[in-house]
C-alpha cells in the first residue's frame, strides 16, 4: 500500500472559489478515500471537485501499478543488466566528439518537451470538465486540440480564460453542446475566444459559473 499521494499544483485552479467550509470536507474526503477507499456520501455541494480528483488519483495509480510490475519482472529476470564491459585491447579517443550523443540528448529534450504540453493539456481538459460538468477523457483526440495551441505560444492561463469566457456564456443554453476541446480550441475559434471580454462572475459562486449582473 502506497504511503503517499500527489496533489498538483493545478488542482487548485477549479476549486479555490469553494468556500472554507467545503473546502474542508473535500479534504477530509480526499484522505478518506485515500486511506480506506471511502467515497460514498460525499457532499453534493464538492462532489464534482471530488469526482475531478478521483480521476487524477486513478490515472496516477495506474502508472504506479505499471511501474510496480516492471520492477516485478525485472526481478524475476535477475534484476537490471550489467553495464556491458568495453572490449579490452582499445584506447579511449576523447578528440573524436560524439555526435550520436547530441543526438540522443536533442531526441531527449523534445520528449520531455512533448510530456510536459502532455500534462498541462491534461489539467486543461480536466478544468473543462469541472466547470462545465463534461466528461471527457485525457484521449489522445482531445489532447491534440489543445496541444496545438500551446506550441503556438498560447499559455495554460489562455487556455483557461478561453474556457471560462465560453462557460459563462454557453452553460445551461443551446450553445452549451459546444463546451468541448474541439470547439473550443479550434484555430479560427481559439483567439476569437481570448480576445472576448468575460462576463463579471458572481462571487458567491463557488466554481465560478454565476453571472453577475453588475
Amino acid at each position: 500500500m502506497k504511503e503517499s499521494f500527489v496533489i498538483y499544483k493545478s488542482f487548485y485552479e477549479p476549486i479555490k472559489f469553494l468556500p472554507n467550509e467545503q473546502l474542508g470536507e473535500l479534504f477530509r474526503a480526499i484522505f478518506e478515500y485515500q486511506i480506506d477507499g471511502f467515497d460514498e456520501e460525499i457532499n453534493p455541494e464538492i462532489k464534482m471537485a471530488f469526482e475531478f480528483f478521483k480521476n487524477q488519483f486513478r490515472i496516477d495509480e495506474e502508472k504506479y501499478q505499471k511501474v510496480v510490475e516492471r520492477n516485478r519482472a525485472n526481478g524475476r529476470n535477475g534484476g537490471r543488466p550489467e553495464k556491458p564491459k568495453k572490449p579490452s585491447g582499445l584506447k579511449e579517443n576523447p578528440k573524436n566528439p560524439s555526435e550520436p550523443k547530441k543526438a540522443d540528448n536533442d531526441n531527449e529534450n523534445e520528449n520531455v518537451k512533448e510530456n510536459d504540453n502532455d500534462n498541462v493539456a491534461k489539467a486543461i481538459i480536466d478544468s473543462l470538465n469541472l466547470k462545465a460538468g463534461k466528461k471527457f477523457r485525457h484521449t489522445r483526440t482531445n489532447l491534440d486540440c489543445v496541444i496545438p495551441r500551446l506550441k503556438d505560444g498560447f499559455t495554460k492561463d489562455d487556455c483557461l480564460y478561453v474556457i471560462d469566457v465560453k462557460v459563462n456564456e454557453w452553460l445551461g443554453g443551446e450553445m452549451e453542446k459546444h463546451l468541448n476541446p474541439e470547439t473550443l480550441f479550434r484555430p479560427k475559434n481559439f483567439e476569437k475566444y481570448l480576445n472576448q471580454k468575460s462576463s463579471r462572475v458572481a462571487e458567491t459562486d463557488p466554481f465560478g459559473f454565476g453571472v453577475s449582473n453588475a
